[in-house]
């Protein structure tokens, strides 16, 4: 039996993970990610994912590690977790009423092989009013949120459509990432 073990700390990584791989471990990587110092979304969640990845299986080398990272974007303008309140109430104004890309990217493997993957989906915003803004972030916490809002909560608020995976959007390509760990036989279809 494979010993499983997820590089996140994101309740919702880990909701979405138990669809897939019903038992495994957290592991909260201590690194040092990209911000948005790389101009390419795509690049920039690898780049974090793969650190992720490698703190992890140093420190579980007999492990199957799964680690993950999300940003949102509006065209290459990255939107990562806000730093403030303030900081999010921006992010939603410049967001509103415009569609943008949620990429995600996951990295998985043991200490021989990495794999790693990106999912894309795409989220249009609902014109949002400074009362719709402010009611909004009174019922999340933006703070630990890329793009500084969650699909999952309230979104009948600030979002007007979303298209590819709701898995991905909320932070973890539950569809793309069982695909690879099908095709790895590393578990059952």
């Amino acid at each position: 039996m494979k010993n499983w073990i997820l590089a996140s700390s994101s309740p919702r990584r880990q909701e979405l993970l138990k669809k897939i791989i019903p038992t495994f471990d957290v592991f909260e990587p201590d690194v040092d990610e990209l911000d948005a110092e790389v101009h390419n979304p795509r690049e920039l969640v690898l780049h974090n994912a793969e650190l992720k990845f490698d703190c992890a299986i140093n420190a579980n080398a007999d492990a199957y590690v799964i680690a993950a990272d999300t940003t949102v974007a509006l065209g290459n303008r990255i939107f990562n977790k806000p730093q403030s309140m303030e900081d999010a109430c921006r992010m939603l104004k410049e967001l509103s009423g415009r569609t943008h890309h949620v990429y995600t990217a996951v990295s998985c493997g043991n200490c021989e092989h990495e794999h790693a993957m990106v999912g894309v989906s795409e989220v249009t915003f609902l014109q949002l009013s400074e009362e719709t803004i402010l009611r909004y972030l009174g019922l999340i916490n933006p703070l630990d949120k890329a793009g500084s809002y969650a699909i999952q909560s309230s979104s009948e608020l600030i979002i007007g459509k979303w298209s590819g995976s709701l898995d991905n959007i909320i932070g973890l390509p539950t569809e793309l990432l069982k695909q690879q760990l099908v095709q790895m036989r590393w578990i059952d279809a």
